[in-house]
């Protein structure tokens, strides 16, 4: 997958992995690890319905990862 990137946001080097965060056009923010794309602002709609048809165990999580990427900005 290809996305346009108008503005990195965060890009920094840990000692376990490459962390990057941009906004593109078409996906809005999207978090990157190690040169793999985790997760955008477009997902998170699977994550809000996942969470509001999920079984009693999924609903015991705090937040979706998608939504905790998409409100750090």
């Amino acid at each position: 997958m290809t996305l346009k990137v108008n503005q990195i946001l965060h890009h920094e080097k840990s000692q376990y992995q490459d962390v990057l965060i941009f906004e593109s056009s078409k996906h809005g923010v999207v978090l990157v690890l190690d040169n793999a794309i985790q997760c955008t602002e477009r997902d998170e709609f699977a994550c809000v319905s996942l969470r509001s048809t999920a079984s009693p165990t999924l609903e015991s999580m705090n937040e979706c990862s998608c939504e905790a990427t998409a409100t750090k900005r």
